[in-house]
């Protein structure tokens, strides 16, 4: 957008993230540490942005400009267009996004609930059962990459040590 109004997305709030662990421990849950990688280029532009071809750069169509499809690092929309393709995927899959914390999604399935805690391309996945969490991590994969660092050892800073359901 020419005005910028588009530009903002929503962060984890770091009371959500402490909260989410505490239910995750008291329900001996298993929390895997996720990160989407080159994030900003998974998420479509929703309006026309044009980047100059840098000087003496040839191409074939001989223009001096193109036309961008994705989102790029640099862009000030950048953030909230991510933001948008990776809440559209996430709702897509089940997930309802919280109403206090737009970055917590919860989904409920066969009776037990998951987790997702967003922050950017970060992301922590709590489940009860492995195969949902196998299951929501294939669908993500099959639209974004993923690198899957596994049980989560580290978020936002802030150091996680899981030990016998205890955080």
């Amino acid at each position: 957008p020419t005005d910028y109004d588009e530009v903002f997305a929503p962060s984890l709030n770091s009371t959500t993230l402490r909260a989410a662990l505490v239910w995750a421990a008291r329900m001996k849950n298993r929390i895997n540490h996720l990160d989407v990688e080159t994030a900003y280029l998974h998420a479509p532009l929703q309006h026309a942005i044009y980047l100059k071809k840098p000087l003496g750069f040839k191409t074939d169509d001989n223009t001096g400009c193109w036309k961008l499809k994705k989102s790029l690092y640099g862009l000030k929309q950048s953030e909230y267009e991510w933001n948008q393709c990776i809440v559209k995927e996430l709702t897509r899959l089940g997930f309802v996004a919280g109403m206090v914390d737009p970055c917590l999604f919860r989904k409920e399935s066969d009776g037990e609930i998951s987790l997702l805690l967003l922050f950017t391309d970060d992301i922590a996945l709590i489940t009860k059962i492995d195969k949902e969490a196998t299951n929501i991590i294939s669908q993500l994969e099959r639209k974004f990459k993923l690198k899957n660092l596994g049980e989560i050892k580290q978020y936002l800073s802030l150091k996680i040590d899981k030990n016998w359901g205890r955080l």
